[in-house]
């Protein structure tokens, strides 16, 4: 990220004297926006989600399951959306006692009910990678509870599941390949339920703070999010930072106007360099390709059920897992780890041109990729990341498309532009005018193949 220091040299006068005492420790406060950010999307975005701004779900109450009954459309704000899964939600407040989780037999189809904290680390899996497709019981506890401290892995018959926080969200994912009848999908939602041990109604505010207003919300809201679900010990460098700014109170008049400014000017460098990392990731690129695979490796606290605890799966510098978190959030909120599912993302072509759809590409993917579950492709616009509304109401190429063609050796090319190709249906994916982003996702990838595979290169074939 770059540097800060000089942008005081545009402060004030009155500023200048402040100024020039915490221009050494300036450095330090580089990627305190990137630290800050997830948190803040997060409480953004659960916020949204209970005030109904997902039409797929409606508004979300806490404490209880909400499933969309059908797959993500463009209507529905969100970055990063799969299309080939069908989604479930629940916003957990555990500060009234644990909960009870059951979940169904899904009759060997994929899912992943994935638990995620208010700073976005997964901190636990379920699903038919880690603990497989039959009935299970399980008590989700809060780290205030005497369970979450004891030995017991079991309480009553169920296994204990703990959770860093009183606050997590479960984000369920069932994929619809070759699903006969969409009712299938939904008794199979309903039998993942919530049993809080004591139903009522939980505010907004309670969960996320008070909605913050004006060119300080960013740091209003992180101001109450620090507070409420304070970071862990091991990212207390920053903790130290946002301190000297007067944060983690609760009471954001007390910020002075000069540490105001300095906030504003750091919000803004903050800005530029995560626009610039989410539109243009270039870690290993390879012919146009980035691999997403270590991107979601950020949690190194917390390691629950179906979580990996190795050093393969761990960003172990602090500053490397800072950025990551952040990038991550910007391009792929909720985003899976890359040995439940595996992502990669391009912006260039085999020339290193941006993909645009005044073009016409194609992808030809050496059949099979190493998903175990299955894999897509859907395209994103760029930069806000959403599903291009495209009349057709096509949004990705799936594994299990039934119209899907393949060539004689077994591989399948993929067509991106913006108007139709004659003579090509199933293996053609709409493009929106300007600059987007494909996504080739890869669900219960292969770990002894998925670091060894990388996507063919987009050859532009337009006429």
């Amino acid at each position: 990220m770059a540097r800060v220091a000089l942008v005081f040299l545009l402060l004030t006068a009155n500023s200048v004297c402040w100024a020039v005492e915490t221009r050494e420790k300036l450095a330090e406060y580089e990627e305190l926006y990137a630290w800050a950010y997830p948190i803040v999307s997060n409480m953004n975005a659960i916020r949204g989600l209970m005030r109904g701004a997902l039409p797929m779900f409606g508004p979300v109450k806490v404490n209880e399951f909400v499933h969309a009954r059908r797959p993500m459309a463009p209507e529905d704000k969100f970055v990063s959306p799969n299309v080939d899964v069908l989604f479930s939600i629940a916003i957990m407040d555990l500060s009234q006692g644990p909960i009870a989780l059951e979940l169904p037999d899904t009759k060997q189809r994929y899912y992943v009910l994935q638990f995620l904290d208010p700073w976005t680390n997964s901190f636990a899996y379920l699903g038919k990678r880690s603990t497989g497709t039959e009935p299970g019981s399980f008590l989700i506890v809060g780290p205030d509870d005497d369970l979450s401290s004891g030995a017991s892995e079991t309480f009553d018959g169920r296994e204990i599941l703990r959770s860093p926080y009183k606050l997590a969200v479960a984000v369920l994912r069932i994929a619809i390949a070759d699903v006969d009848e969409s009712s299938d999908l939904h008794e199979m939602q309903n039998g993942f339920v919530l049993i809080p041990s004591i139903k009522k109604t939980v505010r907004e505010e309670a969960i996320v703070g008070p909605q913050s207003m004006g060119e300080y919300a960013f740091w209003e809201q992180l101001d109450w999010a620090i507070s409420a679900y304070p970071p862990s010990k091991s990212e207390l460098r920053f903790v130290n930072q946002v301190k000297s700014f007067s944060l983690g109170t609760r009471n954001f008049n007390k910020v002075s106007s000069l540490k105001l400014q300095t906030l504003k000017l750091l919000e803004k460098q903050g800005q530029i360099w995560l626009e610039k990392q989410a539109t243009g990731f270039n870690e290993t690129q390879i012919d146009g390709w980035n691999s997403l695979i270590d991107l979601f490796n950020f949690n190194r606290d917390h390691f629950g059920s179906g979580v990996i605890n190795s050093k393969n799966w761990i960003i172990e510098n602090l500053n490397d897992e800072v950025e990551h978190r952040a990038i991550a959030a910007r391009i792929g909120l909720w985003g899976n780890h890359g040995y439940e599912a595996a992502f990669f993302q391009a912006f260039e072509d085999k020339n290193g041109a941006r993909l645009e759809g005044k073009k016409s590409y194609q992808l030809v993917l050496q059949n099979p990729p190493p998903a175990k579950a299955f894999w897509s492709v859907t395209n994103y616009t760029v930069p806000d990341f959403f599903l291009y509304d495209n009349a057709e109401q096509k949004y990705s190429i799936s594994s299990y498309d039934k119209d899907l063609k393949f060539n004689d050796d077994g591989s399948i090319t993929i067509i991106f532009s913006h108007e139709r190709p004659d003579g090509v249906l199933g293996n053609w994916l709409p493009t929106p005018k300007g600059f987007f982003r494909p996504l080739l996702s890869l669900y219960h990838p292969d770990l002894q193949k998925i670091r060894q595979f990388w996507p063919s290169s987009i050859q532009d074939i337009t006429f």
